[in-house]
């Protein structure tokens, strides 16, 4: 190995904490804060455990707000800034990844899926399908064959691996601090 790398690999990754750190808004919490955010974390967990556990059913908004003592409004607003988007779309990405599991590993018809993955009707998850995948679950399923070994033929959904070298690293960080600036 080059001679001080280990400490110019310190020295770039300190550079680039810094430069984070300048890019993004932060504060430090005091510790009447830090309770008040524990708190709202630990409430966050409730909610978003029942749903994950519940996603299958009829998941009301109201009845959340009900069993945590708060409005449905002020829950709605929760969800927004914890999530970047509403309760709706949360409940309905879960139910869309249940969907999803059931469509590449069963049978199922469309009706049997919407079912067991929570929406109302086949014809709304057939919406949301299209919607997503710009296809029906028939064309999706067609171009997602599985073999008996249930490994996805379809070789684009694999992630790519590389690893970099020492120098070539250190180049790549070098790099982009200097783009930073």
């Amino acid at each position: 190995a080059k001679p001080f790398f280990e400490i110019e690999s310190v020295s770039l990754l300190s550079g680039f904490l810094c430069k984070l750190m300048k890019s993004f808004k932060f504060c430090i919490l005091d510790e009447h804060n830090n309770r008040i955010r524990k708190k709202r974390n630990q409430r966050m967990e409730r909610i978003t455990s029942y749903i994950n556990d519940h996603c299958s059913e009829p998941v009301r908004l109201l009845e959340i707000a009900k069993t945590e003592g708060l409005t449905v409004t002020y829950i709605s607003h929760l969800f927004k800034d914890y999530y970047g988007i509403n309760f709706q779309n949360y409940l309905n990405n879960l139910r869309f990844e249940k969907a999803m599991t059931l469509i590449l590993n069963t049978n199922l018809s469309q009706m049997e899926i919407a079912m067991s993955s929570g929406f109302s009707d086949a014809k709304y998850l057939s919406g949301i399908i299209k919607k997503r995948l710009e296809c029906s679950l028939t064309e999706y399923r067609k171009k997602n064959i599985r073999d008996e070994n249930c490994e996805n033929i379809k070789e684009s959904h694999r992630l790519l691996e590389y690893k970099y070298g020492d120098e070539e690293g250190l180049g790549i960080v070098k790099e982009y601090l200097g783009n930073v600036r």
